[in-house]
């Protein structure tokens, strides 16, 4: 897949123990790996993976981030 796909991260917040979205922020793609309609997506910035889906507009929308470790992303899958 193309790095110059869309993707989008959510932004979580804490509040009174429980965890909320409070906005989405955009990666740039150093790789982007399918596995059976989940996303793992390497941010260029961090190195971090994050976990998501497609949307029908062609933007893949994350909400899941596992750090710099592959083996624990796909182990997220």
């Amino acid at each position: 897949m193309s790095t110059k796909t869309l993707v989008a991260v959510d932004e979580i917040e804490r509040v009174s123990e429980q965890l909320r979205v409070v906005g989405t922020t955009g990666i740039e793609p150093r790789c982007i790996v399918e596995f059976s309609g989940l996303y793992l997506v390497q941010d260029t910035s961090d190195g971090c993976w994050y976990m998501g889906q497609m949307r029908p507009d062609g933007l893949i929308h994350c909400w899941a981030g596992y750090g710099d470790d592959l083996a624990e992303a796909i182990e997220g899958l």
